[in-house]
């Protein structure tokens, strides 16, 4: 109970659902006493649930911190804070926790670890629009290959040219049209070309926009 207190600064009626619900939770999974006291406090501060919804949740975060061998407290934490700073609120928490031990796990990575670096860099994914979920694989993919968020995120930012896209061999290579989609015309950095900065991919951008376009032309004049 003393946790409980501490945590919340509880008392009356208000402390006396809390101890309910400590004691639902504390009697329907095998947990320490300790740590679902913990739990709960957290939860009811961070989240400002009560009843079946606050012992929902607690049980939701202790599987987590149990799952990701986490500490309970920090994942709630860190979780209220990266659902704030990405809009969302206490009942996307599932979602999130979902993604982070789901990432974690394909990945070999701490997951209390992914949640402080998507925390940290969250910035910058909001400003590149990135949604949470995309965040959060990036981020797992970033930290599983050690490369350091600040350079590669940064160079994103700065990105003047994007690799990747249709493979060239789908199209037609002079009028651009898709080989393998009916009424579809590919151009500039949508298809696998990047060349070196100094004005090759604005040059590239452009033919290949003005290829399509005299094609595309002949196409609708049939």
């Amino acid at each position: 109970m003393d946790t409980i207190v501490t945590a919340t600064g509880a008392s009356g009626e208000a402390l006396d659902g809390l101890v309910a619900s400590y004691e639902t939770i504390a009697t329907s999974i095998p947990e320490e006493l300790g740590d679902v006291a913990s739990a709960v406090g957290e939860v009811n501060t961070r989240f400002h649930t009560t009843g079946e919804e606050l012992e929902g949740q607690t049980t939701l975060f202790l599987q987590f911190a149990k799952i990701t061998g986490g500490d309970v407290v920090s994942s709630v934490d860190s979780a209220d804070k990266v659902l704030k700073t990405f809009g969302k609120t206490s009942d996307d928490a599932s979602g999130l926790l979902g993604m982070v031990a789901k990432a974690a796990q394909d990945t070999g990575i701490n997951a209390q670890g992914l949640m402080d670096d998507v925390l940290a860099n969250s910035a910058t994914f909001k400003e590149l629009n990135f949604s949470l979920e995309e965040s959060v694989n990036f981020m797992a993919l970033l930290d599983e290959n050690g490369v350091e968020s600040g350079v590669a995120l940064a160079g994103l930012k700065k990105a003047e040219a994007c690799r990747g896209g249709v493979d060239t061999r789908q199209v037609d290579p002079y009028s651009l049209q898709s080989t393998v989609r009916e009424n579809l015309w590919i151009v500039g950095e949508l298809l696998d070309v990047t060349g070196l900065l100094g004005g090759y991919n604005l040059h590239w951008a452009w033919a290949s926009g003005m290829a399509a376009g005299r094609a595309l032309a002949l196409f609708a004049g049939k």
